[in-house]
């Protein structure tokens, strides 16, 4: 009985088709096109400036990824949108080659326009005098040099008779531990940090942001206790803001990735471990945090910009 109910069995599961995921419903193209359309994309003229090429299509790209558009109807989409020379352009490109014009994917397109209108000669170009632009005396690439020559090794100068202070990790929420884990990653993966053996170890705490992100925080106050302070001298809020009267224009700009571009005294690297449940780790740039860093950050700025000073 086993052995007949097993053939029955098999005989009905090869006469079924397989089971598989449902197809992704097909909307007809006349409705992709008028859902297109109502987006008002921009005409592409293959006229003026080159880089507006690439604004060309960023601005398609954002208009097909809120419509979830297929691939095969962004081709015919983009197409409406060519209009005087890149329409003949085009026309003409694919007369020269019969039966290859519906294998064009999106991707494809990209790629021959940018070739025929924004060629890699210009864009090789247009970064050569990026790097040539002037803003007073020097450009991009001599602001570059010189942020790499007057970058100095920053220190950790002790009080006599200070000694090595180590701390026992902090407890931790499941949520926190993994994202500890995550940018311990990408500090290595930078090169900020790598793995220690020194006797320091400082603790590493989560503070959450206003967007509920979270902040890795090293808890430093025992090793700023006996850090000799920098006498450099901060500005006061009050007169940041006299310099300011008068102005209707300002401008900002986010300089927090440049304290790590300021390098460790390799003989100091090891007072900035700190101890954490995957590893332990020491940073080799300056990291936030030091209770000298406001004021060594400051400084490299004022020596770069010295010229400028009190000119904007």
């Amino acid at each position: 009985v086993f052995f007949m109910c097993s053939i029955i069995s098999n005989f009905f599961n090869d006469q079924m088709p397989p089971c598989r995921e449902p197809d992704r419903p097909v909307i007809p193209q006349a409705i992709i096109v008028a859902q297109f359309r109502d987006y008002h994309a921009e005409k592409f003229f293959g006229q003026g400036d080159p880089r507006i090429v690439d604004e060309w299509i960023q601005g398609l790209e954002l208009i097909f990824e809120v419509m979830d558009c297929p691939d095969r109807y962004r081709v015919i989409c983009a197409q409406l949108q060519l209009t005087d020379d890149a329409r003949l352009w085009w026309n003409a490109y694919w007369s020269m080659r019969l039966g290859e014009k519906e294998g064009c994917t999106w991707d494809r397109l990209k790629e021959l326009i940018r070739e025929k209108y924004y060629p890699t000669y210009y864009r090789a170009e247009m970064e050569r005098q990026f790097l040539s632009l002037k803003q007073g005396t020097r450009s991009v690439d001599e602001y570059e040099r010189e942020f790499t020559r007057l970058t100095a090794f920053f220190s950790i100068d002790l009080i006599p008779g200070a000694g090595p202070v180590s701390k026992a990790p902090y407890r931790m929420a499941p949520k926190e531990l993994q994202e500890l884990k995550a940018q311990i990653q990408e500090l290595l993966r930078l090169g900020f940090i790598r793995p220690s053996v020194s006797p320091w170890g400082a603790s590493v705490l989560f503070v959450k942001k206003k967007d509920s992100s979270m902040r890795m925080c090293i808890d430093y106050r025992d090793l700023n206790r006996l850090t000799i302070k920098n006498k450099y001298p901060l500005p006061r809020i009050d007169d940041l803001f006299d310099q300011l009267r008068g102005a209707y224009v300002f401008s900002k700009i986010d300089l927090r990735s440049g304290y790590h571009h300021l390098k460790i005294k390799e003989s100091d690297i090891a007072k900035t471990a700190f101890r954490t449940r995957y590893g332990h780790y020491e940073f080799v740039v300056m990291p936030f945090g030091l209770s000298n860093a406001p004021a060594v950050f400051m400084d490299l700025m004022n020596r770069i910009f010295h010229p400028y000073l009190d000119h904007f």
